[in-house]
C-alpha cells in the first residue's frame, strides 16, 4: 500500500544541512554536492585498497542521497506560492 507523501517541510530539510532557505544557500549546498561527486569520481579511477572502496562508495552513495532530497527540496519551493 503506497504511502502518502507528507508535504515537505524546507526550512527543516535545509536546517539538516546547515542552510539557510535562501536560494543562495541552495546553490551553495548544490555546489558542494558536485565538489564531491567529482572528488569521487577522481578517486575510483584510481587503484583503492578494499577498506577505501567501501568508504568511497558510502560517499558516492550518501551524495546521490543528498541529490534526490535537494532535488525534492527545490521541486517543493518551485510549487509553495509566493
Amino acid at each position: 500500500m503506497p504511502v502518502p507523501h507528507e508535504p515537505i517541510n524546507v526550512a527543516e530539510v535545509l536546517e539538516l544541512f546547515g542552510c539557510a532557505t535562501d536560494e543562495a544557500s541552495r546553490l551553495r549546498l548544490r555546489a558542494g554536492l558536485d565538489a564531491i561527486q567529482s572528488a569521487m569520481q577522481t578517486r575510483m579511477r584510481s587503484p583503492l585498497r578494499p577498506a577505501e572502496f567501501v568508504k568511497a562508495k558510502a560517499l558516492a552513495d550518501a551524495s546521490i542521497s543528498a541529490r534526490e532530497i535537494l532535488a525534492a527540496v527545490d521541486a517543493a519551493i518551485r510549487t509553495q506560492p509566493r
